[in-house]
């Protein structure tokens, strides 16, 4: 398998011939930086006065919500969401998708759950819920920068962190005894953070050395799933732009992960989870609309 590296470097020439443009999704270039969006999203200026009406009732939309709404509600919803952000909507269910198929075929279909770390894959743990997937996201950031791992174990915040996932259903008695494989998923750089966060979870402190949690880059798996990097995949999905574009670190509008309502905590400050406002749902109500609207398609 190519190194990372060298595909990430290789994107210029991947995006030279994608047939996907539209919008300007997929480019780099003269997009505003991340922070503005992020700080203007959670109160998009609609095209339409009831399309905002529509979600604001809803709020927080979920899957029974969707089910229950009539028909000319959703397509007032389908063209904002055609306007703002379709494009980044599609890949994000079309990764779910793949994702999805690659753990049946190795684990089988309900034999595994999802937990996505951070806030980059967050809205992939909403659309494979949306799949009929048990997934969950858990807030962590910042453990690039982490040289030993006690400097998280030993915070006052640590055990308040720790009953936090316990009480998502990752603890060790549950976990033991589900007969399921723990998926931790988070995207991958130098891979660093991900392997920050499998010995923070299999520390003595934290007490999930077990055997069915496995530790997964979305970009390897992606990769696996599509051996042929430059073929295009499920109705034109490219792996490669997925994981780089959406998921990656740069300022630009298309990044998935300014879509999640997922609040970001410092690696530094466990203790903070105990005043975040985490709700079951990690994405906006606009883009959870377009994946449960997208995941009935397929």
């Amino acid at each position: 398998m190519m190194n990372i590296t060298k595909q990430i470097l290789n994107l210029n020439s991947i995006n030279q011939t994608s047939p996907r443009q539209t919008r300007g999704y997929n480019s780099l270039e003269k997009q505003p930086a991340k922070d503005t969006f992020e700080k203007s999203r959670n109160d998009v200026s609609f095209g339409s006065n009831r399309a905002y009406a529509i979600l604001k009732d809803l709020a927080p939309l979920d899957a029974l919500k969707y089910k229950a709404m009539n028909s000319a509600d959703k397509d007032i919803l389908r063209t904002e969401l055609d306007e703002y952000v379709g494009e980044v909507v599609n890949d994000c269910v079309n990764a779910a998708k793949a994702l999805k198929k690659s753990y049946d075929d190795e684990f089988g279909a309900g034999n595994w759950e999802y937990v996505s770390i951070g806030r980059s894959c967050a809205n992939i743990s909403e659309a494979l819920k949306a799949m009929g997937v048990e997934a969950k996201s858990v807030p962590i950031s910042g453990l690039t920068n982490v040289s030993d791992i006690k400097s998280l174990t030993s915070q006052a915040g640590f055990e308040d962190y720790k009953q936090y996932l316990y009480s998502l259903g990752l603890s060790p008695e549950k976990m033991k005894s589900s007969g399921k494989t723990y998926i931790f998923q988070d995207y991958c750089d130098s891979g660093r953070s991900l392997e920050v966060f499998e010995q923070l979870m299999r520390s003595d402190e934290m007490g999930l050395n077990l055997e069915n949690i496995k530790f997964d880059g979305i970009n390897e798996r992606l990769f696996m799933a599509y051996p042929h990097l430059q073929e295009w995949g499920i109705e034109g999905f490219n792996p490669i732009q997925f994981c780089v574009q959406r998921l990656g670190m740069q300022n630009y509008f298309g990044s998935l992960k300014s879509y999640t309502d997922l609040p970001k905590l410092d690696c530094k400050n466990l203790g903070d989870i105990k005043h975040l406002s985490i709700t079951p749902m990690s994405t906006n109500d606009l883009f959870r609309f377009g994946i449960f609207d997208k995941t009935q398609q397929l």
